[in-house]
């Protein structure tokens, strides 16, 4: 892990905090974010830190993510799909769709823990953060040989 990657990787984890704030206290997510956050992701891949191929398989997956957003009928947020791109673009496919899986999950038990009932909103930008902060756990434990 190179010094360029950690810096990357931060700016990316505190755009990510300040948009899973964000969504908690007022249910969306700023353009203004997203922008950085898919800003992060190229300046990442321009530093070849990261493959055009994984960056361009990231967005297509966010693409994905829009069709299920035009699909569900106000089950995802726009705010979520443009945080999304971000996501998909800086990480690339497999973590992206790691990232969803795990955030899914998380907003499952979210759900579950404080009982929502269909309909009911739950922001998915904090459930996001905890699937990122656990895959960055397991790619540094995994880098520290740990695991």
């Amino acid at each position: 892990m190179t010094t360029l990657h950690i810096c990357c990787t931060a700016a990316f984890f505190s755009l990510l905090s300040y948009a899973a704030v964000t969504d908690l206290r007022e249910r969306r997510i700023p353009n203004a974010i997203s922008i950085a956050m898919f800003a992060v992701a190229v300046v990442k891949t321009a530093l070849g830190l990261q493959t055009w191929q994984s960056f361009a398989a990231g967005v297509v997956l966010a693409v994905v993510l829009l069709g299920a957003y035009l699909l569900s009928r106000g089950g995802i947020g726009g705010g979520d799909v443009k945080l999304f791109l971000g996501v998909a673009a800086f990480c690339g496919m497999l973590n992206a769709a790691w990232l969803l899986g795990l955030g899914s999950a998380v907003g499952l038990l979210a759900a579950a823990v404080r009982r929502k009932k269909k309909g009911d909103l739950l922001p998915f930008a904090p459930c996001l953060w905890v699937a990122f902060v656990l895959l960055e756990s397991c790619t540094l434990l995994k880098f520290k040989g740990v695991i």
